[in-house]
């Protein structure tokens, strides 16, 4: 056993012969008496240190005088050490044996007392490792080197030790208060931030004492002595003892509110250990082999003594004493143990000095009692009188761990890794109840509670159940998933990934990195019992274990609705390995065909391949033969900077760059690839002459104001990327030269003044910057994150397949100034890009401050002798073709409602000025809404004009959009049909086709510029929209682009008529794809076709060419333009039906008239018990108008009023008002958000391909009444979508009301001759074959905690009875959306009975299973399932 890295054998002393004069060689541990027949005479009580086989150190304790050694292995403690076994009764053998055993005992000490064992170890473990020539002298370097560390060491401990001497509190804020509190406005928890917002609290609260000593002083120290980070936010208060958040409520209250958000006020706590309620599944064999560990972690402290942080030492030993023996009471069961008091410790006189050889055990499992080092921490004073009055209870078994006296009195540790999560609980829960009843027989000290706010602990963050549940889960395939977070935030779980414990570096050599493993854990802790936490966990985990099966079973999801309706499986995405070597070794994947190192001999097939590298070399072979073979001065080949594009062939109507740069001398190594790709990028480049000016002149900005009144431009940002010459670039450094560029700017940001001062965080995970070894902690990452500050692991394959995720997440992280102004991110795309962010307006003080800091850091690098990659020809050179010259990226963020209004227009006015204006988003439900009109306004060109051209631009224009905007808010008509200078009075000029000489870009510029914008001798051209950079990133097309959303097709397949020969369907996805790969005949017969309206094959079919979807997600693949779409195409619909429903297709559907008839004879009774609420959904289009995907502004337009005219004649409960979506203010979207009936934008491609999303958001809009019960949404995805909502399980009122509204409607379209679209043969027509038939859903929220947390047969069970499930989220995993599948080739009452019928089996199955019956789910499912 390892003892510190000593190895001493104190029991059994065998002699040893021949051992007395070194004859040979010699037997126990040491074996290295002499040599031969007469070596050196060993010294009595000599120490031989001996290097073993297996790495580790022996100490060899021999008293040579005495004829013995010690045989070859330890005892764990002391305690054990002082029974010496007998071997002989002789009194003068008994004698010996005692001065060995003293002689050992001072040995072992002094060696211990100096870490001489451990020294040693590393030392020639470091010697073997670097095999030097001179060993001695490497050897010497060492041990000085050790002195010089253990020397700063000690200098820290000296001062710890002086700091928490006895019972004085750290330096700093006196803990009986001062007359005034400190200036606070530069520090950043929570606390601080209550204290400025109420400047009299500190006052009132001041003087106020607890029964047990503790002043409001003692709990507000760590806020007032640490100042902590603007990014890294923390509550800033720490109760000294219960009665604190009683006496300091007025304190307390506001942090425990803004931590935990869904605790209200008036909300009482509630604790539940009864472990007996917990999901009986053993996750380890439900999980799917997915769960490899779970963990309950909980917090207590005693009544009746101050917390850890106030005790005294005598209080603090008191509480020790306690502890360690009230823990007896767990002997003699399955959590006997021992209690350890830390090393060094002498407050508890069961074992005076504390652990010894244990202490390496536990550090080496991670579970090691560490001393707090944190400034808030031990300014808050859970460091005082470290080690003592603290120690650990550990069972026998290993699986229950009791902390004493860390930041609690007690922490519970329950850990297993056979992923029985009730098992764990239920040792924590028997563990808890036995300590509580020991402690109250001994002292008379229960647990700290609250009627209110449960079990106390120190730190607020903590309330409630005081309990972190986690499970660890591997997930390969869903791990990459961007919809993981997602899924697990809806159910409120809060998802990591899992790094190994300590000791892992040390055991495999390699950097404790990510693995595919991901830690699970509960989000809140306060206002949940501890039941309902870990339940909810359970069945997170069971539900993230069975999709991940499913991905890697290839098994998915199918729609089934239209595109963009209906629940679909998250989709699978190529497993990425995520350890740093995992990585490296799937990029050089030799299975890969072209590899990163040298390109094949023949030009690769590239004619099914669509970026821009691929078609040069394709057009010009003789680019590549010419360069296959050569390789940059830095060791890059032409293969490393294309394979991207090559492995990706692409979609041929995404044109994507299809290579990256590999470092500096790419430009001109393959120049003759480089610059015909650059060339198509950056027209205005090529119009310049190919070369590029660079001007970071800050004070060559004008200093105008970009909005006069204020009122629109809500923030500014400036960003730019920089790369080492030196090094290669990111997408294919070696880990050397990222970890090299790591340091050298992680070294010039700390250095770039006070004025920037700040921190950097490297990636959790990341081992590579010495200061943070690990990266920053969960804590600081979920912050960082809400800041949208921490760098996101690339998945697509094009960014993985470049290179960009190898090493991830070694040497990457990001720095942030105090003052949140500047921060950086290192080694994600580029080796730096350096940001500045501003409210308001002011774009050239943003630039200003970016160009300072870029001066100091650069000049910072030079001294080191190191610069960054430039060109005269291209400028500032990224790892990006599109991202050259100025690498510079400009923000304005603006608020244009009514341009946003004339979207066609705003777009070509911002073409025609040479800038970008992208949509932003706003959350809402985690999905999109446009109604705000807030853009950011970007810059187009970064290559062929200066930066200060590229500021002075952005600034012009903004000046322009913003007074339109006010122009047209004022009523002035702006005539945007004719040309823009002579409507606008802009004095624009035509810039003329092809490129614009010097001087004609020089008088475009003057005129557009106002004057004090004008620079001389720095000119922007104004580019046309074809000049518009596709994306910030060069890989892909930028996410606010959005084709689709416009009056325009989406670019790909034809929308009018179909090519001649039918496109290859190979490798796509969809009903569609499937019906014309069987029968390509279909499309022979059909291409030419229209409707009457003029609808025509290829407009339906476009959404199914356009996306070839994914293999676990089957969508539909075509859209109805209008009702007789399903009759001229009828051989396509009719097949696809077919191929969806089978032969129940041919069935026909019943007269509208009968199918009414037969709902008075139905049975509406449903288990009320169980359903919360019923929403039923009714889709219908009208017969005389084309349908959304085809439909025209004007028909929209027309759409939008004849329904609106019958909506508004309803009465009663349906009485209503209508909300369209332009210009919809926050109030409106916010009632429509919590009725659940506000629709977005579609983002999904075939959504957006089929011509749904055309002319968004103009002619729509939500009709709501007032009673809130029913809805209505016009021009979504159909005409018209009818909503009946109610509380509860009648589901007779809400179909009733729904088809009461319906004919109301339908009696009002007839007065104004129009109808709904029917049809006998497919009933009700939508957009979507897929919804045809009644056109009805039927949802139910309902309770389902048992049967929902069997996932596997919940969902096969579901499907049988014609039903679809999904977790309704919102904080309540028990809670699921179940609703009906069946709506074609049945009837409303049919439809109404499976509903039913299905609902009732799910309720009596939920039933059984709390009642603990068994259940055959096979039994239940419908024959003909």
């Amino acid at each position: 056993q390892k003892v510190g890295c000593v190895q001493v054998c104190l029991d059994d002393l065998a002699p040893v012969e021949g051992d007395n004069g070194g004859s040979g060689g010699g037997g126990g541990c040491g074996g290295g008496g002499g040599g031969g027949g007469g070596g050196q005479q060993d010294r009595e009580g000599s120490v031989d240190v001996l290097l073993t086989s297996g790495g580790s150190m022996k100490v060899d304790l021999r008293v040579a005088a005495l004829g013995g050694a010690f045989p070859g292995h330890a005892v764990a403690e002391p305690s054990e050490l002082v029974s010496l076994g007998d071997v002989t009764e002789d009194p003068s053998v008994a004698e010996k044996k005692t001065l060995r055993h003293n002689l050992a005992l001072k040995a072992k000490s002094y060696l211990e007392g100096h870490d001489v064992p451990k020294l040693m170890q590393g030392m020639v473990h470091a010697l073997l490792e670097a095999k030097p020539e001179d060993p001695l002298l490497f050897m010497m370097s060492f041990l000085q080197a050790a002195r010089d560390r253990d020397q700063v060491a000690s200098a820290k401990r000296h001062e710890i030790d002086r700091m928490t001497a006895a019972d004085d509190e750290p330096p700093g804020f006196a803990v009986d208060g001062m007359d005034l509190l400190p200036d606070l406005s530069e520090h950043h928890s929570k606390m601080a931030e209550v204290l400025r917002g109420d400047p009299d609290l500190y006052g009132r609260l001041s003087g106020c004492r607890t029964a047990l000593g503790v002043t409001f002083a003692k709990c507000i120290k760590s806020c007032v002595d640490c100042p902590g980070h603007a990014l890294v936010r923390v509550p800033g208060i720490f109760a000294g003892d219960a009665s604190s958040y009683e006496v300091f409520s007025e304190a307390f209250e506001p942090v425990i509110q803004a931590w935990h958000k869904d605790f209200l006020a008036g909300f009482v706590h509630a604790t539940d250990l009864e472990a007996w309620k917990l999901p009986i599944t053993d996750l380890g064999a439900a999980g799917n082999g997915c769960v490899q560990s779970v963990c309950i972690c909980a917090s207590r402290n005693l009544q009746g003594l101050r917390f850890p942080g106030a005790c005294s030492f005598e209080e603090r030993r008191s509480a020790e004493t306690l502890i360690a023996e009230a823990t007896t009471a767990l002997q003699g069961g399955r959590l006997e143990g021992a209690y350890l008091p830390l090393r060094g410790s002498d407050s508890w006189s069961g074992r005076p000095g504390g652990m010894i050889a244990a202490e390496a055990a536990l550090r080496e499992r991670g579970a090691a009692f560490e001393e707090p080092d944190a400034p808030a921490l031990v300014s808050a004073g859970f460091a005082r009188h470290w080690p003592h009055g603290r120690g650990l209870f550990e069972s026998s078994s290993g699986g229950l761990l009791i902390r004493v006296n860390d930041s609690d009195h007690v922490q519970f540790t329950v850990q297993r890794a056979d992923g029985n999560l009730k098992e764990a609980f239920e040792a924590f829960a028997e563990a808890e109840r036995l300590l509580e009843g020991a402690l109250r027989q001994r002292g008379g000290h229960g647990y700290a509670r609250d009627g209110r706010l449960g079990f106390l602990s120190a730190c607020p963050s903590r309330l409630g159940t005081a309990l972190t549940a986690t499970v660890v889960l591997r997930l390969p395939c869903l791990g990459k998933s961007p919809e993981l977070q997602n899924i697990c935030k809806a159910n409120g779980m809060n998802v990591r990934r899992h790094f190994p414990q300590a000791g892992h570096a040390e055991k495999t050599g390699r950097p404790a990195t990510a693995t595919d493993a991901w830690e699970l854990c509960c989000v809140g802790r306060l206002g949940t019992s501890e039941v309902e936490q870990v339940s909810a966990l359970h069945r997170a985990a069971l539900a993230l274990a069975e999709l991940e099966a499913q991905l890697s079973a290839g098994e998915g999801g199918v729609e089934g609705e239209g595109e963009g309706d209906g629940e679909v499986a998250v989709p699978g995405a190529q497993q990425l390995p995520a350890t740093a070597e995992e990585h490296e070794e799937l990029w050089e994947d030799d299975r890969v065909e072209f590899g990163p190192d040298a390109c094949p001999e023949e030009l690769p097939d590239f004619s099914a391949h669509h970026s821009l590298a691929c078609k040069v070399l394709r057009d010009k072979p003789e680019i590549y033969h010419s360069l296959k073979g050569e390789t940059t001065p830095l060791g890059v080949s032409l293969a490393g900077c294309v394979k991207t594009g090559v492995d990706n062939p692409g979609h041929p109507y995404i044109e994507t760059v299809g290579m990256v740069a590999g470092d500096a001398y790419c430009y001109d190594v393959f120049r003759d690839l480089f610059d015909e790709v650059i060339a198509a990028l950056h027209p205005k480049w090529g119009a310049s002459g190919g070369r590029h000016v660079n001007d970071l002149s800050g004070e060559r900005v004008a200093q105008t104001r970009m909005d006069a009144s204020g009122e629109h431009i809500k923030g500014v940002r400036v960003r730019a990327a920089r790369n080492f010459k030196a090094l290669r670039m990111p997408a294919l450094c070696s880990r050397e030269e990222r970890m090299e560029a790591e340091r050298l700017l992680t070294r010039g940001l700390m250095r770039l003044g006070d004025d920037f001062r700040g921190l950097y965080c490297p990636l959790r995970g990341s081992s590579s910057y010495a200061p943070r070894p690990g990266g920053m902690s969960l804590e600081e990452e979920a912050r960082l994150a809400v800041e949208d500050r921490v760098p996101e692991e690339p998945d697509s394959e094009m960014l993985t397949s470049a290179g960009y995720a190898r090493h991830w997440p070694e040497a990457r992280g990001c720095f942030a100034a105090e003052d949140r102004r500047l921060s950086a991110t290192v080694n994600v795309e580029d080796h730096l890009l350096l940001e500045v962010a501003l409210p308001g307006q002011d774009l050239a003080g943003a630039f200003d401050v970016l160009c300072r800091a870029l001066g100091r850091l650069e000049a910072e690098l030079l001294a080191s002798g190191h610069g960054f990659a430039h060109s005269e020809r291209l400028g500032y050179l990224g790892s990006s073709l599109t991202n050259l010259g100025s690498c510079l990226t400009l923000g304005v963020t603006v608020a244009l409602p009514k341009l946003a209004a004339r979207k066609h227009d705003m777009d070509a006015l911002c073409g025609r000025l040479g800038v970008q204006a992208n949509l932003l988003l706003s959350r809402g439900h985690q999905k999109f809404t446009f109604a705000q009109g807030v853009f950011e306004l970007t810059n187009v060109d970064r290559l062929g004009s200066t930066e200060v051209d590229q500021v002075n631009l952005v600034i012009a224009s903004c000046r322009v959009l913003v007074d339109i905007e006010e122009r047209l808010a004022s009523g002035v008509a702006v005539d945007f049909g004719r040309e823009p200078e002579a409507s606008l009075g802009l004095g624009l000029q035509h810039a003329g086709s092809g490129a614009a000489s010097a001087a004609g870009a020089s008088s475009l510029a003057a005129t557009l510029l106002p004057p004090e914008l004008a620079v001389q001798g720095s000119v922007t051209p104004l580019p046309t929209m074809a000049t518009k950079a596709s994306s910030e990133n060069d890989l892909g097309i930028s996410e606010f682009d959005r084709p689709g959303l416009d009056a325009d097709e989406v670019i790909g397949f034809p929308a009018d008529v179909c090519p001649e020969d039918m496109p290859s369907l190979e490798g796509y996805h969809s009903l569609l794809a499937d019906v014309l790969r069987a029968n390509p005949s279909i499309y022979s017969e059909l291409r030419r076709k229209r409707t009457v309206k003029g609808v025509s094959f290829a407009k339906c079919v476009k959404a199914g060419f356009d996306s070839c979807g994914h293999p676990m997600i089957k969508t539909v693949g075509m859209s109805a333009g209008d009702a007789e779409s399903y009759d001229v195409f009828s051989p396509l619909f009719e097949a696809a039906l077919h191929a969806a429903h089978g032969d129940s297709f041919t069935k026909a559907l019943h007269d509208r008239g009968e199918e009414r008839a037969r709902l008075k004879d139905l049975s509406w009774e449903l288990p009320a018990s169980h359903v919360l609420s019923l929403r039923i959904r009714a889709r219908r289009n009208l017969a005389g108008l084309r349908f959304p995907p085809a439909i025209s502004a004007d028909e929209r337009m027309e759409a939008e009023q004849l329904l609106l005219r019958g909506l508004q004649e309803l009465t009663g409960e349906l009485e209503g008002e209508y909300i369209p979506l332009l210009g919809m203010c926050a109030e409106e979207e916010h009632l429509l958000e919590g009725a659940d009936l506000l629709f977005y934008a579609p983002d999904a491609v075939p959504t957006l391909s089929s011509g749904v999303g055309r002319d968004w958001p103009h002619s729509r809009g939500v009709f709501l009444s007032r009673t809130k019960k029913f809805g209505a949404w016009l021009n979504e995805e159909d005409h018209l979508c009818l909503w009946s909502m109610e509380a509860g399980a009648d589901l007779r009122a809400a179909l009733y009301r729904l088809l009461g509204a319906e004919d109301a409607l339908r009696a009002a379209l007839q007065q104004e001759g129009h109808s709904f679209a029917w049809s006998p043969h497919f009933g009700n027509l939508t957009s979507c074959p897929g919804s045809v038939g009644t056109g009805l859903r039927f949802e139910a929220r309902t309770r389902l905690p048992l049967l929902g947390a069997r996932s596997t047969e919940f969902r096969k069970l579901c499907r049988g009875l014609h039903l679809q499930p999904k977790n309704a989220g919102l904080g309540q995993p028990d809670v699921w959306e179940v609703w009906s599948s069946r709506r074609f080739t049945c009837s409303i009452a049919e439809q109404v009975q499976s509903f039913t019928a299905g609902l009732s089996t799910l309720v009596d199955v939920e039933s059984r299973l709390t009642r603990g019956e068994a259940v055959d789910f096979e039994a239940l499912l419908p024959s003909s399932s």
